[in-house]
């Protein structure tokens, strides 16, 4: 159709078009790495990288842990406290400490749920040497990286 200077008309839908979609999450990844040399005693954790004050929302989260070598290490990846005493851990949850052999890279993968008591949200990596004794003591490199992927805090 045209009006009468012959300009063309446009048709005119609904105003909305189904339900509103929700807001999207923080647009921003987050990353840290550093290294550590691992001393001696073992099966005291030590802190190696982490991120904290993240703003609260769901995360995908990926740890990889480097072995630089000297001797076996374990380390455990942790999440968000949750105020019951335990630690906080990314889901799913690895219960057992990860091993990363002399020599080698682990990568492990998982998901921060973001809750509404949040104040913020945070994922660390620690790490302790095993087989005590020695002096090679072994020098860990690790990478935290995490990404919002979803805006529902339950």
């Amino acid at each position: 159709m045209s009006d009468p200077l012959g300009a063309a008309r446009v048709p005119e839908g609904p105003a909305t078009i189904g339900p509103v979609p929700p807001a999207p999450a923080p647009p921003n990844g987050y990353y840290a790495w550093n290294s550590h040399i691992l001393e001696d005693p073992e099966t005291v954790p030590i802190p190696l990288v982490g991120l904290s004050d993240l703003p609260v929302a769901d995360y995908i989260v990926w740890a990889t842990i480097t072995n630089g070598g000297g001797r076996d290490v374990v380390c455990e990846i942790g999440g968000p406290d949750r105020g019951d005493g335990k630690l906080g851990h990314i889901q799913p949850n690895p219960d057992d400490m990860v091993r990363v052999p002399d020599g080698q890279t682990v990568t492990v993968t998982g998901v921060i749920r973001g809750r509404a008591d949040d104040t913020s949200e945070n994922v660390w990596v620690n790490c302790f040497p095993l087989n005590s004794g020695g002096d090679n003591n072994p020098i860990a490199y690790a990478t935290v990286i995490a990404l919002p992927f979803l805006n529902r805090v339950t």
